[in-house]
């Protein structure tokens, strides 16, 4: 909504022409969509969360590093919301790419650390990630 527009412009999580480019029509698909339906129904909704964590390079590279060496992570998940008594994390990506599987493939190392980052801050476990193309109107399961 336009409301929401100005909200983000306001806490400048984007600019005045990021705002201006938003294609409210596919805003709208989303939350016609049964994804948008899921997160609109549930109770609590993250938008725009912030995390920094130390993390463990053997928790985010599967064990490709042995030792505890550490490092700092930080990052803003767009969004999240709990459905019974779990959460499910959105990634909202406006890329050029035609293919969801591509989508996937690029950014699926990103929602994991998403996850474990979501897991940490909450207690709660992550039950799902997904991608949301506003390109396509489409979504993919990571």
């Amino acid at each position: 909504s336009v409301s929401e527009l100005k909200r983000l412009v306001s806490q400048e999580f984007i600019t005045e022409a990021q705002a201006k480019a938003v294609n409210l029509e596919k805003v709208d698909c989303f939350f016609d969509s049964e994804l948008g339906r899921r997160m609109l129904a549930s109770k609590s909704i993250y938008r725009e969360y912030r995390f920094a964590m130390i993390m463990k390079l053997s928790e985010i590279f599967n064990s490709e590093y042995s030792n505890d060496e550490e490092t700092l992570i930080q990052g803003a998940i767009d969004c999240a919301f709990e459905e019974n008594g779990e959460i499910v994390i959105i990634d909202y990506k406006t890329d050029n790419i035609s293919d969801m599987a591509e989508i996937s493939v690029r950014y699926s190392a990103q929602l994991k650390m998403y996850k474990l980052a979501m897991e940490k801050c909450t207690g709660k476990k992550v039950k799902e990630l997904w991608l949301y193309s506003f390109k396509k109107n489409d979504k993919i399961r990571v």
